[in-house]
């Protein structure tokens, strides 16, 4: 609450009441009744007194990292005034998400989003970060969200990990947790749909293909089985047609398509870029 909302409830409080009684509210505008740093009040008085339970333990602010809650009026002044005392403030946050800034919240910044535009603490990072953004989406495109993938360099060391993580994890997964006998089978499933993604299929044209191509005997039934199991692992996704309707949905073909970049990247058989 700043002091527009209290203008409206004292305009509002005049209105019912027919008096002029600025003790009523407090928060008021210079303009009728308020004082001066009364916005900045609740926060310098919060680091103030911070700072004087660090000084009691022989410390304080200087060379502190601060994380803030908020960033309404008291968050805002509370960084200001933090900053001032020598400390780096380097999270805020409001209803919709966080914004973390290792190098220090630049406060003009969060003061023009939230007392000028009156926005959400998110829009931060489009002020302040484009071009890392842009950096973030190619790295995502290419090597999917595993944040373990962060950790490691290269795109050599960061695309070997996922493909172990493919085999060793989610065909593992899949192999045990459905108690698959036939391992060859699945695996080469995954191949077809790797190589085909985002093509047009069904169980019955991959059983086909498996019967003609590797003289294999598995049936529709057992594809659409598997197909389903990858799907409940969260490695592949059915995309289903909406330019047919009833019975036509009977031998219909759909698209499949990977559930992380990562994943189909490295998963055997996907189309080199």
């Amino acid at each position: 609450v700043g002091g527009r909302e209290i203008g409206y409830l004292y305009g509002y409080y005049k209105k019912l009441r027919s008096l002029s009684d600025q003790a009523v509210l407090t928060g008021k505008g210079l303009t009728f009744g308020g004082s001066l740093t009364r916005t900045e009040a609740t926060g310098y008085g919060l680091v103030y007194f911070t700072e004087e339970m660090l000084n009691d333990n022989s410390d304080s602010f200087k060379d502190k990292t601060v994380v803030i809650s908020g960033s309404g009026n008291v968050a805002i002044y509370a960084t200001q005034k933090a900053q001032e005392l020598g400390a780096k403030v380097v999270a805020l946050c409001d209803s919709n998400g966080y914004i973390y800034d290792k190098d220090g919240i630049k406060l003009d910044v969060v003061k023009e989003i939230k007392e000028v535009r009156r926005g959400r603490i998110k829009e931060y990072v489009d002020a302040v970060q484009p071009d890392n953004l842009s950096l973030a989406l190619n790295e995502y495109m290419l090597h999917g969200g595993m944040p373990v993938t962060l950790s490691y360099e290269t795109a050599e060391e960061k695309e070997e990990y996922l493909k172990h993580l493919f085999s060793m994890t989610y065909h593992k997964d899949v192999e045990e947790r459905n108690k698959i006998r036939n391992e060859f089978n699945l695996s080469t499933l995954t191949t077809v749909m790797a190589s085909t993604v985002g093509s047009l299929t069904n169980p019955n044209k991959i059983a086909n293909t498996f019967n003609t191509e590797l003289k294999s005997n598995i049936g529709k039934d057992t594809i659409a089985q598997y197909l389903n199991y990858l799907e409940e692992a969260f490695v592949l996704r059915k995309v289903n047609r909406f330019d047919i309707k009833g019975r036509k949905h009977i031998g219909a073909t759909y698209k499949y398509y990977f559930c992380g970049s990562g994943t189909a990247k490295c998963a055997p058989g996907f189309p080199a870029s």
